[in-house]
């Protein structure tokens, strides 16, 4: 295999216009002399930028070397595409940079932990914009009316898209609907920014099977090979892409089936709940006091772990820490939480 690949760089990237593709190539490797050229037919249905089908070109010496078509791409005499052109050194596949960069800038930051969006390929320029302005129910409903693949990132926050279903989501140290709750969260913020990745749904499937660690051995049929500096898209047991920095995992992970998991969704309670403090009222004090006849319709009622749960409550942490201490649901948290309000257990503080 080629040496790792330590400097990738976007060089240039717009719209072809009413200009071929064909012709666009012929323009850039005029100049371009190792990288590679992404070619992307994009649809914006109710405004969600959907990869219907890319061209990846592998140049050295200013030539193509490798074609790579990921979706449905109709072919290079097509016109209005998007497309980018990236350096780097010679390569054996097409190489891009990740959706999230390791080291922080304008693709980096705190999002760049999560393995998944540090091995995604940005076949498409990035673009963003103001997280606030986006409803976010909305924005979920419209993506899974689309069948849409990709990466959402607000901040820290990233979703995992693919063909219309959230399959992993990731936030800090949160997984799963914690992570969607802590995206929701930075959505809020005043100067948050909202970005969407389109991918085809292949690559997210792969992305999907690193997500779930669905560990291999050697060089898969369809997946992933991630290695220190790069990380390898194979399709057919063949190399597809390349790229470039490294996911912060090694070893080989199998594309995901497209079913085995089910979807993510977002949290149905009040946006902010998950923070909400509560304290015992003097209700609630009876109910942990043996000596009280309340202890002992609470006992009836919700059992040890009820009482395990009105005890953390009790000492002021926000009911999404309260529920990962005693390791359960938060729903199932919330819920009872809600009941015992309704009841003068607990207030909110």
């Amino acid at each position: 295999m080629a040496a790792p690949l330590f400097d990738v760089r976007e060089a240039l990237a717009g719209q072809t216009g009413e200009r071929s593709a064909q012709d666009v190539l012929s323009a850039l490797k005029g100049w371009l002399h190792d990288g590679t050229v992404v070619f992307a037919h994009l649809e914006r249905p109710g405004g969600v930028p959907v990869l219907r089908g890319a061209a990846l070109l592998l140049l050295r010496d200013g030539e193509v070397t490798t074609r790579r078509m990921l979706g449905r791409f109709a072919g290079l005499a097509g016109t209005h595409l998007a497309f980018q052109a990236v350096q780097h050194a010679p390569a054996e596949a097409p190489t891009l940079p990740p959706v999230a960069a390791a080291g922080g800038g304008t693709s980096g930051g705190a999002a760049a932990g999560w393995a998944v969006a540090r091995a995604a390929p940005r076949l498409v320029a990035g673009a963003g914009w103001p997280a606030p302005g986006v409803e976010l129910g909305g924005l979920h409903r419209r993506l899974e009316a689309v069948a849409w693949s990709g990466i959402v990132r607000v901040g820290d926050a990233t979703e995992l898209w693919r063909e219309g279903r959230v399959v992993a989501a990731h936030a800090g140290k949160a997984e799963g609907p914690e992570a969607l709750r802590a995206l929701r969260r930075a959505a809020a913020e005043e100067d948050a920014a909202l970005e969407l990745a389109p991918l085809d749904a292949r690559t997210a499937g792969a992305l999907q099977g690193l997500a779930e660690l669905q560990r291999g051995e050697g060089m898969p049929t369809a997946g992933l090979v991630c290695e220190a500096e790069r990380t390898l898209f194979v399709h057919r047991g063949d190399i597809e892409l390349a790229v470039a920095g490294g996911s912060g995992m090694s070893g080989t992970f199998t594309s995901a089936d497209r079913l085995a998991t089910p979807p993510l969704r977002l949290p149905d309670e009040p946006a902010g709940w998950e923070s909400h403090r509560f304290t015992l009222t003097l209700r609630g004090r009876d109910a942990l006091n043996p000596m009280t006849d309340r202890w002992s319709a609470f006992e009836s009622r919700h059992g040890d772990r009820g009482r395990q749960l009105l005890e953390a409550v009790a000492g002021g942490e926000p009911l999404d820490t309260v529920a990962r201490a005693i390791g359960s649901d938060f729903n199932e948290v919330r819920k009872l939480v809600e009941g015992w309000e309704a009841d003068g257990v607990v207030r909110r503080v």
